[in-house]
Parts: structure tokens; C-alpha cells; sequence
């Protein structure tokens, strides 16, 4: 994959588009998903309140992750704050029976005492290998921040928070219980409704089960500032997160820092030896690296190379190309350089078959930022007609065309392989020239068929309606393919298919169409 992204990088660079800077520590926190509680911190480092934060506050948060786990300043707590046993009474007044399952809650107003007397009762809070966590966040990561502030506003903002954070984590039994006090009391007084994140927070899920871990849990603790008139400003903003992925080091020095040449450039260069950056990718709905390798596999260690070491890449390099393929899969760009097709696979969850996607991302060479939905060309919704689509496509490519001879459209389709990996499974830069041939002939070609008209059912009180067919989107061919009517065409089977690599082999001028399109015809 990253040597189809560093040639889409070079496109964007000629184009003279100018790409948003990407951080690969500086990260979104989580999902909205994932319960996060605002803890508000005041001047002397204590807990001042306990809030929710909303959807709608999600997009400002912020967070400098190490690895997977460690996260600052959006901490995410794996383990709940009171250390309760499995015997404990607590887990009978919280509705859980003798084998640890809650067939109901109590009310909140018995969760509420029940949890109230945890802490009343002064129990174990915190483990020390969770202090050693929090200890580790003060002396690394807010002395990291206070050490890249520079001058403006938003650092004294930054170096405010980093002050007060150290604070607060110089004590932490007195930290863990008055956030645990605070947010039963925002409960009770009703200026914080979700007990259920609260009572999570405390004592976790539930009880272990027979001996083993005790149920997963995760809640996210954003801690801010305290407004208040002497200090108003923000720590979570889009202003904050951009200024903070300026000043941040890339990436914490390291005894494996090496300098050679890089395998693109040519120069020596600070070389990516860490995990590769990861991007999100919508339709497969995960973050991904650029270059995945399992280093601990003894057949990836066949040559001595692996993890980030199989490829020479420079630092710069890798994170360039970061910036292009987070650009290029923006939301806003949805249809035009992006969007989900079906791959014609399926995957049984739960005894039902459920179609798998493929992200498919395309540009023109000459001019990546285009306003046609060219994307949409190749995949269809509900309500859309191909020949709408492709005339509209079309006039924009004639104009490309007009403005830069010779340019090619690039297609690279994009499909997850594992929970860690996502591979190019097809990678085509036929001319735009091209393109425009293969869409009139698709047109012509569908409508050499003999002439058929059906009735299909009208809306609820209204006649049947004649209707012929129409040029098919390329995904569509890869749906038709992967069902089979059985039982004189009254149901269906899901069935391996064609991809649509296949498909836009046929669409597009490529040799061997004549053995492609008999194969698909035997399908049909």
C-alpha cells in the first residue's frame, strides 16, 4: 500500500494542494462509543467537577497516545478505581446473583447507596501497578508537554493544564476518591446523568466469573481546566489539537533512531523504525497502518527484516503519506475520491450471511481535487441511475482532459485481510481518455439485449409500473454474481462471486476480456 500512497502523495504536491499536517501521536480519543467523563481540575489540582462530555464536544477532544494504552490527556481507565473482591457485598446490592450475571438493575437510587457506602467504608482504591500508570503520565507526558510550549496563548493554556495535572497526580488515593465522590454527587444532583459510566468507573462491569478477569471495561477521563474568570480558556478545541500537533515531537527519541537512505527519496533521512502511522479508513471502519508486518512470526524473519525494517522509509516520507490517504478519505470527499463497493464475499455471523465492503479510492492524476462524484461512478445507491452519473462524470473528465492531456485516473481498491492489515487488491491508472470510452461502451453494451419490459409493484395503492433494463453499476454486477436463485427464483443463496477488480477489468481496455466476460456469463 505505501508505494500507491506515496505516488498519490506526489500527485496532491504537484497539484499544489496544500494537505493537512497529521500527527501520529496527536489522535482523536476513542469513539463517542466509548463513555468519557469530564474531569475538571482547579488551580490547587483538585477534582472540581465531574461532567459528561457530549457528541457534540467529541470532534475538539484531543489525546497524545503512546502505544495503545497510554493516553494523555484523555486517560483511559481499564480498571475500576475501588479494588472490591468477588465476595463483596456490593455486587448482591448492585443486582448481580452468585454466578456474576444481572438479570436486572436495582434502582438508582439502591446503586447510588450501595456505592456511596464503597467509599464511605474506605476501601482499597487503586492498585499499584495502576499508580505506577498514573506516576508514569505526570513525569512523562505532561512534563513532554510542558517542555515543547513555546509562547502564545495556547501554550500558557497548555502549560496551566500540565502544572495542575502534576498536582493533582502527586496524591492519587486523594485524586481517585474525590473523582469518585464527585461523580456520584453530580448523579445525585442530577447535573450528570449516567450512573451506569459512574458505577463502571468505581467497580467495573461486574464480579469475575469462576476465578478468571473480571468483565472488560473501559471509560475515558478527559481532564480540563476548571473555567473560571481568571482562566477561561479552553483545553479541547480543533484550535488547541492543531496548535498542539505543530509543537509536539514527532516522536519521542529513541536508542533505535538510525539514519540511511530512503527507499523513495534517495536521501539520508531519520528512518520510521516505530510502528508505521496509522490512519482511520471508512467502510472498513478501523485504524490502519501503512505497513503491517508480525514481527514475532518466524516466516517474516526469514531475511532478518521485519516490522518497520523490511522497507526503508523515512520519518518525513511516512508521515507525507499519511497526511494524502487521511486528505484523500476525508468525509467531505465521500463519492468523489472515495467510497464503499461490494467485494462480492461474505463472512456468517450468527448464522447469517453478511456482505463484506471494499473501500475504493480514486483521483486524477492531474487534478485531485475535483468536484464530480467520480468515485460514485463505480458503485451505486438505492435510486441512482449509471447514466446520470456517468454523463455527469464524463463532463467533468472531458474538461480535465482539455486541461491536462494525457492524465490518467488512479483506482485503488482497498480490502481489510485481518483486525491489522489492509491490503491494495487492485491498483489501475488507465488514461482518463480511457475511461471515457469504457463508459459509453458500458452504456452501449448494456443496451445490446433484447427489448424486455416487466411489471414491477407500484407504492402501496398505486398501479404496477413497466420497466426495462438499465446500464448496470460495476458493484451491482458483483451483487448479481454473488446470489443464486434457487427453488424456481422464490429465495436466494449468498455465494463467492466475482470481485469487482474483475468487473473493471471487463469495463476497462484491458486484454483477456473474451475469457473474463464467458466467465462471468457461466456465472449468470
Amino acid at each position: 500500500m505505501l508505494n500507491e500512497l506515496y505516488l498519490l502523495r506526489q500527485a496532491l504536491d504537484r497539484a499544489c494542494l496544500r494537505i493537512p499536517r497529521q500527527h501520529p501521536r496527536v489522535k482523536t480519543p476513542g469513539s463517542p462509543a466509548v463513555p468519557c467523563l469530564r474531569v475538571r481540575l482547579d488551580e490547587q489540582g483538585h477534582v472540581a467537577a465531574i461532567e459528561a462530555v457530549t457528541r457534540d464536544e467529541w470532534p475538539g477532544l484531543w489525546t497524545v497516545m503512546e502505544g495503545k494504552q497510554n493516553s494523555f490527556p484523555v486517560v483511559r481507565v481499564s480498571k475500576p478505581l475501588c479494588d472490591i473482591s468477588t465476595e463483596h457485598e456490593i455486587w448482591k446490592k448492585l443486582g448481580f446473583d452468585a454466578e456474576g450475571k444481572r438479570k436486572k438493575k436495582p434502582s438508582e437510587t439502591t446503586r447510588i447507596s450501595a456505592l456511596t457506602d464503597i467509599l464511605g467504608n474506605r476501601c482499597k482504591i487503586c492498585t499499584q501497578q495502576e499508580l505506577q500508570f498514573w506516576r508514569r503520565l505526570r513525569d512523562k507526558k505532561a512534563d513532554e508537554l510542558l517542555r515543547s510550549v513555546e509562547g502564545s496563548d495556547l501554550d500558557e493554556t497548555l502549560r496551566e493544564f500540565a502544572r495542575r495535572f502534576r498536582k493533582a497526580v502527586s496524591n492519587l488515593h486523594p485524586l481517585f476518591r474525590k473523582i469518585s465522590e464527585c461523580a456520584l454527587t453530580s448523579v445525585k444532583s442530577a447535573r450528570l446523568d449516567d450512573l451506569d459510566t459512574v458505577e463502571t468507573l468505581l467497580v467495573g462491569k461486574g464480579p469475575p466469573k469462576d476465578g478468571s478477569k473480571p468483565p472488560t471495561m473501559r471509560v475515558q477521563l478527559a481532564f480540563d481546566l476548571d473555567g473560571s474568570p481568571d482562566f477561561p480558556r479552553q483545553l479541547y478545541s480543533q484550535r488547541t489539537k492543531e496548535h498542539v500537533k505543530r509543537i509536539l515531537p514527532v516522536e519521542q527519541r529513541s536508542s533505535e533512531d538510525k539514519h540511511s537512505a530512503c527507499g523513495y527519496t534517495g536521501k539520508e533521512q531519520s528512518l520510521q523504525v516505530s510502528s508505521f502511522p496509522e490512519v482511520k479508513l471508512p467502510v472498513l471502519n478501523k485504524d490502519f497502518p501503512l505497513v503491517s508486518m508480525f514481527r514475532d512470526a518466524e516466516c517474516n524473519r526469514r531475511y532478518r527484516l521485519t516490522g518497520s525494517f523490511i522497507v526503508p522509509v523515512a520519518k518525513d516520507v511516512a508521515l507525507q503519506t499519511q497526511d494524502a490517504l487521511t486528505w484523500i478519505v476525508a468525509e467531505e470527499r465521500k463519492g468523489k475520491t472515495w467510497r464503499g463497493v461490494a467485494n462480492g464475499k461474505f463472512e456468517t455471523a450468527r448464522g447469517r450471511k453478511t456482505e463484506r465492503s471494499d473501500l475504493l479510492i480514486v483521483y486524477v492524476d492531474g487534478k485531485p481535487e475535483i468536484d464530480a462524484n467520480i468515485a460514485d461512478i463505480f458503485g451505486s445507491d438505492e435510486e441512482k441511475q449509471f447514466e446520470v452519473d456517468a454523463k455527469t462524470v464524463c463532463d467533468a473528465l472531458e474538461g480535465v482532459e482539455r486541461e491536462h492531456p494525457g492524465s490518467k485516473l488512479n483506482i485503488l481498491l482497498l480490502r481489510k485481510v485481518s483486525e491489522g492489515q489492509a491490503h491494495v487488491v487492485v491498483a489501475e491508472s488507465p488514461s482518463v481518455e480511457d475511461i471515457l470510452s469504457a463508459a459509453k461502451w458500458w452504456q452501449q453494451a448494456s443496451a445490446n439485449v433484447p427489448k424486455v419490459t416487466l411489471s414491477l409493484p407500484g407504492k402501496k395503492g398505486q398501479p404496477a409500473v413497466p420497466a426495462s433494463p438499465k446500464p448496470p453499476f460495476p458493484d451491482q454486477v458483483v451483487r448479481l454474481l454473488s446470489e443464486e436463485w434457487v427453488a424456481n427464483g422464490t429465495r436466494s443463496n449468498k455465494v463467492n462471486g466475482v470481485g469487482l477488480g474483475e468487473v473493471l477489468a471487463l469495463m476497462l481496455p484491458t486484454p483477456g476480456k473474451r475469457e473474463l466476460a464467458q466467465s462471468m456469463l457461466d456465472l449468470t
